[in-house]
């Protein structure tokens, strides 16, 4: 097997590496995301649940502890979520930088394989992956106002 056809091979490999990666990161975020609004929609009806009714059964230390406790967990979540992508981020990121090295060698091998695959640049900016980043962010931030709003008002 000649150089070539050796990089063209660890090229399709990595390249399934990098539709891996990309395909785990979306899975990722799109589940602790479904988690994160699940959990927020739930403590918000357990909320209003105890405010409008009145509910006789638990002592108002006790809701307030249960809001409390579902709070922390949305703020787990959302950490957890949070981590996910950034830890995802980098193992795609480095897949696609291998992809680049390897698309590199072969054109110095054969110019006209710049033509069949083009490397993909790194952004540095504001992306989806830092998008999601940032919605973990928010989403705890907003599971630590609502624990100890709840908390006081079922106080």
């Amino acid at each position: 097997m000649s150089g070539q056809q050796e990089l063209l091979k660890l090229l399709e490999i990595i390249s399934q590496r990098v539709q891996h990666c990309h395909d785990a990161l979306w899975e990722e975020a799109k589940h602790y995301s479904w988690w994160v609004y699940i959990i927020f929609a739930g403590l918000i009806s357990l909320y209003l649940y105890f405010r409008l009714s009145g509910d006789a059964l638990l002592e108002p230390w006790q809701r307030a502890l249960l809001t409390g406790l579902g709070s922390a967990f949305g703020v787990f979540i959302s950490v957890m979520g949070f981590n996910a992508i950034r830890l995802e981020s980098k193992y795609f990121k480095a897949a696609r930088q291998m992809r680049n090295r390897i698309l590199t060698a072969l054109e110095e091998v054969d110019q006209s394989i710049k033509q069949d695959f083009d490397p993909v640049k790194d952004k540095e900016g504001f992306g989806i992956r830092r998008g999601f980043q940032l919605t973990f962010i928010i989403t705890a931030l907003l599971f630590v106002v609502f624990g100890v709003f709840s908390v006081v008002t079922l106080l």
